[in-house]
C-alpha cells in the first residue's frame, strides 16, 4: 500500500504533507470552474487517476464535503453541490423609462450601492454567485422570473406600498433590508432607527456649542419625515431652522437656488448665537460647502457640520468632511445575506426577525 504522507522541509521545518492535500486541491478546481459538473467520477476511478490508495481518495472527498463542495446521495453516487445564486432585489416606484434605455441598464443608488457591497463581502466569501436588479413594483412578471432565478434574495425596498410589494415574495426565502419596520410584517427585516439619527444630530450639535440649529433637506417622504420629527424633539430647548428643500424633488439647479437664496440669510440671522447644520442626507454635502466656501466660511472650522448616511460616494474629497450619523448601511447588507444563508441552509428559521441597528456618531 503507498504511503499517504510525504515530508516537505520548509525554511528550517518540517511538515508532515497529507497525500490527499494535493488531490483536494486539484478536484477543488476543478469544481469551482466548472470542469466537474453534476456526479463525480466513483472511488475507484479516482484512484486511479491519481495513482492512490482509494481510502486516500476517501479522505478527499471528506474535505471537499467539509467545504460544501459536493454532496453524497446514499445508493446515487456523490454529486458537485449546487452553488447557490443569491439575487439582490432593488424595488422602485413605476416610472417609465426613457426610450433609449433598457430595463437591466437601472442602476442603485449611492447608499444602495453601499448596501450591496455588504451583500457582496457575504456572497464572495462563500464564493456563491449574485444577481442585482433594480426592478419596479409593478413588473410583477420579471420580479417572478428573477425569483425562479435564484435560491433567495434580500429585497431593498422603500417604505410605501411595502405590503403589497413584499407579498409577491410570500414562500419565497428573502430578508429584506433597509426601510421602516411594519408592525404586522410576516418576514426577516433589518433595518435601522431611523427615530434616532436626528438626535444623533442635535447631541453632535449641542456638544459643539451651536445654540441654533439648521436643518437642511426635504420633508416630504415618510423616511424624511420621520427623520424631521427625531430632530425637532431632540432640539427641544435651542433655537432651529428648517432649509427645506431636496435633491429628490427638485433639479439640481432648482435645489442650488433655493439653496443659494435660503442659506445665507439663516447664517447671518443666527451669527451670534453659534449656528450648526445638519444635512439631513450626504447628498447635500457637495452643494452646501460650495455655497460656504463662496461665502468665506470654511466648513467645519467655522461651522460644525453633521450629515446623515455616511456615504463615502458622496463625501470623498470633502475637507474638513463632516460629522456623519453612520446608520450602517454595510453591516445591514452582510447581516440580511447572513440571515438569508441560514435561512437556506436550514431551510426555514422559528419565527420572523426583525433587526433594527441604531444609528452612530462618525467623526
Amino acid at each position: 500500500m503507498a504511503a499517504d504522507n510525504q515530508t516537505l522541509h520548509m525554511k528550517g521545518r518540517t511538515r508532515i504533507v497529507c497525500k490527499h492535500e494535493p488531490i483536494t486541491a486539484e478536484l477543488e478546481r476543478r469544481i469551482r470552474t466548472g470542469a466537474i459538473l453534476g456526479k463525480l467520477p466513483g472511488m475507484n476511478a479516482l484512484a486511479a487517476e491519481f495513482s492512490v490508495n482509494p481510502l486516500t481518495i476517501r479522505k478527499v472527498l471528506d474535505a471537499l464535503d467539509r467545504k460544501g463542495l459536493i454532496e453524497r446521495k446514499r445508493r446515487v453516487g456523490i454529486f458537485v453541490r449546487h452553488k447557490k445564486r443569491i439575487g439582490v432585489f432593488i424595488l422602485r416606484h413605476s416610472a417609465p423609462l426613457p426610450p433609449s434605455r433598457s430595463r437591466e441598464e437601472l442602476l442603485p443608488s449611492a447608499l444602495q450601492n453601499i448596501v450591496c457591497g455588504g451583500i457582496a463581502s457575504v456572497i464572495n466569501a462563500h464564493r456563491f454567485s449574485i444577481q442585482t436588479q433594480v426592478v419596479s413594483y409593478e413588473d410583477w412578471d420579471y420580479i417572478n422570473y428573477l425569483k425562479n432565478e435564484v435560491d433567495g434574495a434580500v429585497v431593498i425596498a422603500s417604505s410605501r406600498e411595502t405590503a403589497r410589494a413584499l407579498s409577491y415574495f410570500r414562500e419565497f426565502p428573502f430578508v429584506r433590508a433597509m426601510g421602516k419596520v411594519e408592525e404586522d410584517q410576516v418576514y426577516h427585516h433589518i433595518t435601522y432607527d431611523n427615530t434616532r439619527v436626528g438626535a444623533v444630530a442635535v447631541d453632535y450639535l449641542r456638544t459643539r456649542g451651536c445654540r441654533c440649529l439648521l436643518y437642511v433637506g426635504d420633508t416630504e417622504s415618510t423616511l424624511s419625515q420621520e427623520r424631521f420629527a427625531g430632530f425637532v424633539r431632540a432640539a427641544d430647548g435651542l433655537e432651529w431652522r428648517l432649509m427645506d428643500g431636496g435633491l429628490r424633488q427638485d433639479s439640481l439647479p432648482d435645489f442650488l437656488h433655493r439653496l443659494e437664496t435660503n442659506l445665507p440669510p439663516l447664517l447671518h440671522e443666527t451669527t451670534s448665537r453659534r449656528p450648526g447644520l445638519f444635512l439631513a442626507g450626504d447628498e447635500y454635502a457637495i452643494p452646501v460647502y460650495q455655497l460656504l466656501r463662496g461665502m468665506g466660511i470654511m466648513p467645519m472650522r467655522d461651522i460644525p457640520i453633521i450629515s446623515c448616511d455616511n456615504n463615502h460616494y458622496l463625501r470623498a474629497g470633502l475637507y474638513l468632511p463632516p460629522a456623519a450619523v453612520d446608520i450602517h448601511a454595510f453591516d445591514i447588507g452582510r447581516r440580511a445575506t447572513e440571515l438569508l444563508l441560514d435561512m437556506l441552509d436550514r431551510k426555514k428559521l422559528p419565527s420572523t426577525r426583525k433587526i433594527i441597528l441604531p444609528p452612530t456618531l462618525s467623526c
